[in-house]
């Protein structure tokens, strides 16, 4: 049997702010928020109508919960892609529940409906986040980003462009 993910992208809206929580002996934080698409369309006199409303709870772990916490508010727009899940549960009176989920791997605001502004963070690593981690695997992701030379460079390489285009 196969264990290939679904992989989904969905724009839509934040239906209420984010909630973080610390499981029950875990020290990585999770992170819990709808977000909610309403399609639309037109009907057969050319009016817009709405159509029904989907949910589906966004799920993200560890800093990008701890980030999206502090970066995400109820009634913004939103791209999220990551797996779509199933979730279930039975409350404390017996009653099974069920819910779409998207396990994020990104999330961002939809710069279609405004702008956004982005600020690097850094949380101090635990225990739970270094284990099995080496020192090639931990800079590895620095050597992805661009160095404060470079970012100068390309600022200069754009101002000459700009200036020659006028």
């Amino acid at each position: 049997m196969s264990s290939r993910n679904l992989e989904i992208t969905m724009s839509g809206w934040v239906g209420s702010d984010p909630r973080l929580y610390y499981p029950s002996g875990g020290t990585r934080p999770l992170c819990l928020f709808p977000l909610i698409y309403t399609p639309q369309y037109r009907d057969a006199d050319g009016r817009w109508k709405r159509g029904e409303k989907l949910s589906v709870t966004v799920k993200t772990n560890g800093d990008m919960a701890q980030n999206v916490q502090e970066s995400v508010k109820v009634g913004q727009p939103l791209i999220v892609q990551g797996n779509l899940t199933q979730s279930q549960w039975v409350d404390a009176e017996g009653t099974e529940h069920k819910r779409l989920q998207i396990n994020a791997n990104t999330v961002g605001h939809d710069l279609f409906w405004g702008e956004s502004k982005f600020t690097r963070t850094r949380y101090a690593k635990n225990s739970a986040d270094t284990v099995g981690e080496s020192t090639a695997e931990t800079t590895a992701e620095s050597a992805f980003l661009p160095t404060e030379s470079e970012l100068e460079v390309v600022e200069v390489q754009e101002l000459q462009a700009n200036s020659l285009a006028v």
